[in-house]
């Protein structure tokens, strides 16, 4: 009768051990096929560079928003 006991103890005590990781990678599998795309979290800006008179200069341009970032700013006095 103890042998029946102790036999019946290490079977539910393997089943908890070995089953409970397989339901859980089931649940994160399902978890994470419902995901949403990826959206970007900063801006895309980019610089925009223009001669004037011989001149070169440059301005950021935020292209997420359409606007300028800054104002034009002379990066060499000859080319």
């Amino acid at each position: 009768m103890k042998r029946k006991t102790v036999v019946s103890s290490l079977i539910v005590m393997a089943f908890l051990t070995f089953g409970s990781p397989a339901i859980m990678a089931q649940e994160i599998a399902y978890a994470s096929t419902d995901t949403q795309e990826v959206q970007p979290r900063t801006d895309i800006k980019e610089w925009r560079y223009k001669v004037i008179n011989g001149r070169l200069y440059k301005r950021l341009f935020n292209a997420s928003t359409g606007r300028w970032e800054t104002d034009w700013i002379l990066v060499e006095n000859q080319i």
